[in-house]
């Protein structure tokens, strides 16, 4: 058995592609259009951007392209903030993938927004938060 497997075990779930359980920020090539019938824009930051924001402690989470655990407030980021339960994937480089839910800036990422939906009997499984 896979750990996927122990870890599901005993619980009820219909698998559903990516595409159904959430939106993006973005049209992607590769997918057809109509799995993406709209797409959600979100402010994004450069790094040099993001740095002069980092807080020891805050309440907006920053999504940057690495493994990161930095925040900032919602005093010095403003209009630029987004609110959203959302899967954030880096543009290039390493596939560092982002599980986050509430108030966040986003660097040089690739954002999908959970459908917030029940799903029926089954339950959508989230990646957790790295």
């Amino acid at each position: 058995m896979s750990n996927l497997e122990k870890l599901l075990e005993g619980v009820a779930v219909e698998w559903k592609a990516l595409w159904e359980v959430t939106t993006w920020d973005k049209r992607f090539n590769a997918v057809d259009n109509y799995k993406q019938p709209k797409i959600i824009k979100y402010n994004y930051l450069l790094s040099n951007e993001i740095k002069p924001l980092i807080l020891e402690k805050g309440n907006v989470k920053l999504l940057t392209t690495n493994e990161t655990d930095f925040w900032t407030s919602e005093e010095l980021a403003g209009e630029l903030i987004s609110n959203a339960e959302v899967i954030a994937i880096p543009w290039g480089g390493n596939v560092i993938v982002q599980y986050y839910n509430g108030k966040f800036l986003t660097s040089d990422n690739r954002s999908g927004l959970y459908k917030p939906k029940k799903y029926g009997t089954y339950h959508v499984v989230k990646m957790p938060r790295w």
